[in-house]
């Protein structure tokens, strides 16, 4: 132990201890700021962008029914002209999880890849999943919802030529 020192000498000391401490909090609050300001603006950024290629095009007939049974599935109601239909040349193309058969973007635009849009084998899986995140109002999250009405991969199966392979 030092010499001893005068209470107001000690009490001096100590307040001069603290303030690296009060520096050192500072600065990790402007770095935790600095952080968030950070992620909000590429949190805004778009992380999907459609293919070169990619066209718009008429949904087929069918996907009018397919609207309806994951309307009637899913309990949600929304209107099928508002969305947007997108054929992208690759299959499967480059999207937010690694590489998608198909893809939603606000506000009612769906991206398929070509492959997928006449898949009337799995009943339009890809394109039902799809009218399911706009009937849902987007996100990249995927509630109990698809599951239930069968649109999560791994949760249907399609019997073909005595294979059963997962869709989509």
């Amino acid at each position: 132990m030092g010499p001893k020192l005068p209470s107001a000498r000690r009490a001096g000391l100590a307040e001069e201890r603290r303030r690296p401490r009060r520096k050192a909090n500072r600065a990790l609050v402007a770095a935790v700021a600095g952080l968030g300001a950070v992620s909000a603006v590429f949190a805004c950024l778009d992380p999907f962008a459609p293919p070169p290629g990619t066209y718009g095009f008429q949904p087929p007939a069918a996907y009018r029914a397919a609207w309806d049974s994951v309307e009637a599935c899913s309990g949600l109601r929304g209107n099928f002209g508002r969305v947007r239909w997108y054929a992208v040349p690759q299959t499967p193309f480059p999207c937010y999880e690694g590489f998608c058969a198909g893809a939603w973007e606000r506000p009612h635009n769906i991206y398929i890849a070509e492959g997928f849009i006449h898949d009337s084998v799995s009943r339009y899986r890809t394109a039902r999943h799809e009218m399911l995140h706009d009937l849902l109002g987007g996100g990249l999250d995927h509630p109990p919802v698809f599951v239930a009405c069968g649109l999560l991969r791994g949760s249907f199966r399609v019997q073909a030529s005595s294979l059963r392979r997962s869709s989509e």
